[in-house]
């Protein structure tokens, strides 16, 4: 056998060995050496002599945990699933939405989204500055929030037509947006 016949089989040997090792890590009760010794391959190159098992069990099927083990493969288990439950999951981020609809005409609808519970306070400005009306809303729960503002003061006096800023503050985050009244 030529020299670089031999290594390629030495490597491929090799290679192979790698794989078989890499694969007997098993995480059930049923171990690499229950489907030892089921149909038992050798592969020779040079003074090097390789053996393994081809895949058989010993005894017919075996189980584990959520797995079945026939003829040396693994059948069965569950399909995975990541992070799924029955309602709705809390945002990962705090997010002020844009007002719904902007302009507003009689009411707008204010949403935002908390990654944790937080103290939430929201407040209206007129492009002074100046403050025109607060809600301090207390603790609320992680999720997405949903408030409705009827574009009045805080004597409960409609907005003359004009720009606002509604500016949300939580324990940790802030964000403002511009919205415009049009009766």
């Amino acid at each position: 056998m030529s020299r670089a016949r031999m290594l390629s089989v030495v490597v491929a040997l090799t290679t192979w060995a790698a794989m078989l090792a890499t694969c007997a890590h098993a995480f059930d009760p049923i171990t690499w050496r229950t489907i030892d010794c089921g149909g038992v391959s050798f592969a020779t190159a040079g003074n090097l002599r390789l053996g393994s098992t081809i895949g058989q069990s010993d005894a017919g099927s075996l189980a584990g945990g959520a797995f079945t083990l026939r003829g040396g493969f693994w059948i069965g288990g569950q399909p995975g699933a990541l992070d799924v439950g029955d309602g709705p999951v809390a945002p990962r981020v705090f997010r002020f939405y844009p007002t719904h609809p902007n302009p507003v005409r009689s009411q707008s609808r204010v949403t935002f989204d908390l990654p944790r519970s937080s103290r939430v306070a929201l407040a209206v400005f007129d492009v002074s500055g100046r403050a025109i009306r607060r809600w301090d809303y207390g603790v609320l729960p992680a999720g997405r929030q949903e408030r409705v503002w009827n574009a009045t003061d805080g004597a409960g006096r409609a907005l003359p037509n004009g720009v606002y800023f509604l500016r949300l503050e939580t324990d940790r985050e802030r964000g403002v947006h511009k919205v415009l009244v049009l009766r």
